[in-house]
């Protein structure tokens, strides 16, 4: 992947700025360079860690042969497991943490 196409929210989760990053200088963003970096690269494994072990136990509780979608709710700053149908369509099961 040659760059990443980066988009910047405010607190409503509304996007005022993208920005294209070069993957291969990605790294002097997250050393700052001289200035603030954008991330903290323990920050974001943390929450990584924080949401996979979320969905493991979301996913044990629940029918094993249920099918899932994860998704991403700016307002409410919240990350929502919704079960679908076996079709693949239809309702919302709200199974969010």
């Amino acid at each position: 992947v040659p760059t990443v196409l980066v988009g910047f929210r405010d607190e409503r989760g509304t996007v005022h700025e993208l920005k294209s990053f070069e993957t291969s200088t990605m790294h002097r963003l997250v050393r700052g360079a001289g200035r603030e970096p954008y991330w903290e690269p323990a920050a974001c494994i943390n929450f990584g860690k924080g949401v996979l072990e979320w969905l493991l136990a979301s996913l044990a509780a629940n029918p094993a042969a249920a099918h899932y979608v994860m998704r991403y709710e700016p307002r409410q700053s919240a990350i929502l497991l919704l079960q679908r149908d076996g079709g693949g369509g239809g309702g919302d099961g709200d199974s969010s943490g």
